[in-house]
């Protein structure tokens, strides 16, 4: 895009000037340059549209005027001044505010990247953070380079600067998994030493809520601390395995003490009947003799005592034997 332009006009009073516009990117300006026609030669105006105004430099007389006008403006040049190609002016100041916001933003890129190499130079560890800041900053310089607000050859030296982070941040990466792996196998066997421990107090009959307390604990352990997906995988094999365990052997326990209940409970029940069996006995061998007609007044008082003692027992085991067989039944049913 070229930066300086050359056009006629003419002021109020109708005096007509050569004007030579150059923009001033620094100042986000125009340097506006007025060469009355009379005060100059045919050679200096081919030059200055010629030569000038495509990069060369060129003397200027003395008694030519400068102005300065803002980018900003609504119109580069002051009211008074009539120019012949008003369309050619205002498309040009377009141009330049374009030109100078690009490079504007081209310098805040290079600023932005500049505090990112900088920054990640002095890291002693991954940041992700980082590493997307730097991502997002050269997707954006991708999209300018489509809208084509930033050219190819600017987007190239960018890449380099932009890669040069990559580059580091994946660096401190494979320093950090390095370290994390190192720190994963260390936990890992740490982990599986102490299940193993534990799976050993169980087949050695320890205390089993103890023990169902600690694989608890090793359980959020393997769950919060740093291991890899596979370690973490065969860890929590070991932990089902030993909680089952633990598991069987309280069930195996269970039903040894479950086998013994109704083994004592049978041969209650089975004491019990006989005794019933006994005293029914008694109890009819009292009554044939209470009702014997040989039997004096005396003896049956005492014969009727008996009874009712015997009678009083036999409803006393009755109950107890109901009770005794209704464990019994509640017990096998659970099993």
């Amino acid at each position: 895009m070229k930066e300086r332009f050359v056009t006629k006009s003419s002021a109020k009073e109708g005096k007509r000037q050569l004007l030579a516009l150059q923009l001033d990117k620094a100042g986000f300006k125009v340097d506006i340059y007025f060469f009355d026609e009379k005060d100059v030669d045919k050679e200096f105006a081919e030059k200055l549209e010629k030569e000038w105004a495509k990069g060369k430099e060129l003397a200027f007389p003395e008694n030519h005027k400068l102005i300065t006008r803002p980018l900003s403006e609504d119109s580069l040049l002051p009211d008074d001044i009539k120019v012949d190609e008003t369309g050619k002016i205002r498309n040009l100041q377009n141009e330049w505010a374009y030109l100078l916001l690009t490079e504007k933003l081209v310098e805040s890129i290079v600023d932005e990247l500049k505090d990112i190499k900088e920054k990640v130079n002095t890291f002693t560890a991954y940041s992700k953070d980082a590493f997307e800041q730097t991502k997002a900053l050269w997707e954006r310089i991708l999209d300018h380079r489509r809208e084509k607000n930033i050219g190819q050859d600017k987007v190239d030296e960018l890449k380099e600067e932009v890669n040069a982070v990559f580059d580091k941040l994946k660096e401190l990466r494979s320093d950090e998994n390095k370290k994390y792996g190192e720190q994963a196998e260390t936990i890992y066997t740490e982990l599986k030493t102490v299940i193993q421990q534990i799976t050993d107090g169980i087949k050695k009959n320890q205390p089993a809520k103890e023990l169902f307390e600690q694989l608890k604990e090793q359980r959020n352990n393997v769950i919060k601390l740093t291991l890899r997906k596979p370690s973490r995988e065969e860890l929590h094999k070991d932990l089902d395995e030993a909680f089952d365990l633990l598991k069987n052997r309280r069930n195996e326990r269970e039903t040894k003490h479950n086998d013994k209940r109704i083994h004592d409970l049978t041969e209650i029940i089975n004491k019990l009947e006989k005794s019933q069996d006994y005293d029914k006995k008694d109890l009819e061998y009292q009554i044939r003799k209470r009702d014997d007609r040989n039997v004096n007044q005396l003896e049956a008082k005492l014969r009727e005592a008996k009874i009712t003692m015997l009678e009083e027992k036999i409803a006393s085991k009755e109950e107890k034997l109901v009770d005794v067989k209704n464990t019994l039944a509640s017990l096998q049913k659970s099993l």
